[in-house]
C-alpha cells in the first residue's frame, strides 16, 4: 500500500466513524426532545431545562460533525493525482492541501466533543440514562474517529515533507541540489535551513519583513524575553505550495545548528484545546524531523493548571510549562499564573 492509499484508508475510516457519531447524536437530540416535553408536562422544570440545555449542546456537536465530514470528505478528494506523472511541487502543494483539510476536521472534531462532554454531564445530572448511554456512544464513535484523522494527518504532512525533498524535476527525476552561488543556505535563508550562525549569531527576534504574523510575533518577543541568548528567525514558507509547515528556527548559540520550532495561539480555554494544539504542532515539527512546539494560551486566560491536565507528566516554572511529548519533542507554555 502506498502512502497515499494508507492516507486514504484512514481518513475513510475517520469519515465513517464521524457518520456513526452523528447517527448518534441525531438520536439523543430526539430522546432530549421527548424528555423535555415529558418533564415539562409533569411539571418538572429544572429537568425540562436541562434538556433544552442538552438539545442545544447536542446540536452544536452535530453541527461540529457536520463540518469534520466536510473536511474529511474534501480531503480524501485532494489526493486525487495531479495528472500521470506531477512534479514535486505539485504533489508537495496537494499534500499540503488534504494536511490542511484534515487538520480543519481535527479542529472541528475537537468542539464536537466538547459539545458532548457537555451533553453527557447534563443527561448524568438529570439521571437520563438511556440518553447517556447515546451520548457516550456518539462519544466513542468520536474519539476514533479522531484516531483514525490523527494517524492520516500525520501521514500526509509527513508524504508532504518527503515530497519538498525531491526536488522540482518531478518523480524520478534529478534531484541534486543546485550549486550555492552565494552564501551556505543555513546563512541565507536562517529560518528554513539548519546550521551553525558562527559570528552571524545575533540574539533577539529576527524578521526585518515582517513574516511572522502578529500572534507568532508575540510567540516570538515571549521566547526572545524568556530566553534573552536565542536567536528567533521565521520559517519563510512559498505561498505557491500552500505550506502548513512549522513557523521558527531558534538557536541558542553560534554553534547550535537550530530547532525547528512551531508556534500555537490558543483560541479557546479548554483541555480540549490544549490537547488539540499539542498535537497539532507536534505533528508539524515530526514531520519535519522533530522539534518544539509553543503554545500561547494567554489571551483566552490558560492556566498552568488548565496546561497541567493537557499535557501529563511536565514541570511548571512560575510563568511556563514545558514537557516531553510525542516523538521526542518538547512543549513550552505560555499561560497565566494560576
Amino acid at each position: 500500500m502506498s502512502g497515499t492509499d494508507g492516507i486514504r484508508s484512514d481518513a475513510e475510516a475517520a469519515h465513517r466513524s464521524l457518520e456513526d457519531a452523528a447517527e448518534r447524536v441525531g438520536r439523543a437530540v430526539a430522546e432530549a426532545a421527548e424528555l423535555e416535553l415529558s418533564a415539562a408536562a409533569h411539571g418538572w422544570t429544572g429537568v425540562a431545562q436541562a434538556m433544552s440545555s442538552e438539545q442545544e449542546a447536542l446540536a452544536a456537536a452535530a453541527g461540529s460533525l457536520g463540518e469534520a465530514q466536510a473536511a474529511v470528505t474534501a480531503g480524501i478528494s485532494a489526493l486525487t493525482p495531479v495528472g500521470e506523472e506531477p512534479s514535486s511541487d505539485e504533489v508537495a502543494a496537494r499534500l499540503a492541501g488534504v494536511v490542511a483539510r484534515l487538520d480543519a476536521a481535527l479542529d472541528a472534531a475537537g468542539r464536537a466533543a466538547e459539545g458532548l462532554g457537555t451533553a453527557l454531564e447534563l443527561a448524568a445530572e438529570s439521571d437520563a440514562e438511556s440518553l447517556a448511554w447515546l451520548v457516550d456512544d456518539a462519544a466513542d464513535s468520536l474519539g476514533t474517529a479522531r484516531e483514525a484523522l490523527e494517524t492520516a494527518a500525520t501521514a500526509a504532512a509527513a508524504e508532504q515533507s518527503a515530497a519538498g525533498a525531491w526536488g522540482t524535476t518531478g518523480v524520478g527525476g534529478d534531484t541534486r541540489p543546485s550549486p550555492s552561488t552565494t552564501a551556505p543556505a543555513h546563512i541565507a535563508q536562517p529560518g528554513n535551513v539548519r546550521g551553525p550562525l558562527g559570528e552571524h549569531f545575533r540574539p533577539g527576534v529576527h524578521d526585518p519583513e515582517g513574516h511572522f504574523t502578529e500572534k507568532e510575533r508575540a510567540i516570538a518577543d515571549w521566547l526572545s524575553a524568556r530566553e534573552p541568548g536565542a536567536s528567533i528567525h521565521p520559517r519563510i514558507r512559498d505561498p505557491a505550495k500552500h505550506e502548513k509547515s512549522p513557523d521558527a528556527m531558534i538557536r541558542s548559540n553560534p554553534d547550535d545548528l537550530g530547532v525547528i520550532t512551531e508556534f500555537k495561539t490558543m483560541d479557546r480555554p479548554t483541555i480540549g484545546a490544549v490537547k488539540d494544539n499539542l498535537k497539532l504542532g507536534t505533528r508539524q515539527v515530526v514531520a519535519h524531523g522533530n522539534g518544539h512546539v509553543v503554545v500561547d494560551g494567554r489571551t483566552v486566560g490558560v492556566t498552568q493548571t488548565d496546561a497541567r491536565l493537557g499535557m501529563p507528566a511536565s514541570s511548571v516554572s512560575d510563568d511556563t510549562m514545558a514537557g516531553p511529548y510525542l516523538g521526542g519533542s518538547r512543549s513550552f507554555w505560555a499561560t497565566d499564573r494560576h
